[in-house]
């Protein structure tokens, strides 16, 4: 998928957007709260999208920041949460703007499996460079199962770029997971907490994912949570 691709598909989603969901798109973080807060508050979410997430994490006292390919979703969340810090970048870049260790926790709700296998391996790299050790990292995925059920997508025009990685009539690319495939990426650089596969809600649609938060490997730096960095 080209970059101007991907741009087109994304700004008009995020175009036709409108009105808060946050209530409903956040209520997978409920279970997560205090583990993503147990090393410190800085946080940003990758895909953020319309800032339900920051919107919401922002209330429960973390230092967040927002992270989008798209310029339409940063500005429908910068429309809906001004006070809210926000980066335009491609996840698909070789490195992320941030420097090493700048956050205690990394989210990612539904951003991570637009991507290829390698694509998606320099992507947990990268998390694992900007979390401090001992840093928490959840997000939501596809699951392989939404393959074998045919679910949610149109499956009559897509083409197989890789196993499990299909480009769909709309242009976009999607993975779908298995957990062996999971574990492979997380191994080298985190321990798996929780993880859970399952019905997921998104808005009003209905997908099966996988929910996953892992922690760094490593010992957590010893300062107080109300310490806080310039992040971008």
């Amino acid at each position: 998928m080209s970059i101007d691709v991907a741009r087109r598909y994304w700004d008009s989603l995020f175009q036709s957007m409108e009105g808060e969901r946050s209530a409903r798109s956040s209520a997978w973080l409920n279970r997560h709260l205090k583990a993503l807060a147990r090393t410190g508050n800085r946080l940003v979410d990758l895909g953020c999208g319309t800032g339900d997430d920051v919107r919401v994490l922002a209330r429960e006292g973390f230092w967040t920041v927002g992270l989008d390919f798209s310029w339409n979703a940063l500005t429908f969340a910068r429309d809906m949460f001004p006070r809210g810090r926000y980066v335009q970048a491609d996840l698909r870049a070789r490195r992320l703007p941030f420097g090493d260790a700048t956050f205690d926790a990394v989210i990612a709700r539904c951003a991570l499996h637009y991507f290829t296998l390698k694509e998606t391996e320099r992507v947990f790299d990268e998390v694992a460079r900007i979390l401090v050790p001992g840093g928490a990292f959840a997000f939501v995925v596809n699951s392989s199962k939404m393959l074998v059920k045919r679910m949610r997508y149109e499956y009559k025009t897509h083409k197989i770029v890789e196993p499990r990685t299909i480009r769909f009539a709309d242009g976009v690319v999607r993975h779908f997971f298995t957990r062996p495939e999971l574990a492979k990426l997380l191994r080298d650089d985190f321990e798996v907490e929780y993880e859970h596969e399952g019905v997921f809600r998104q808005y009003e649609e209905q997908r099966i994912a996988w929910v996953i938060r892992a922690r760094k490997k490593g010992t957590p730096p010893k300062r107080s949570r109300a310490d806080r960095s310039d992040a971008v």
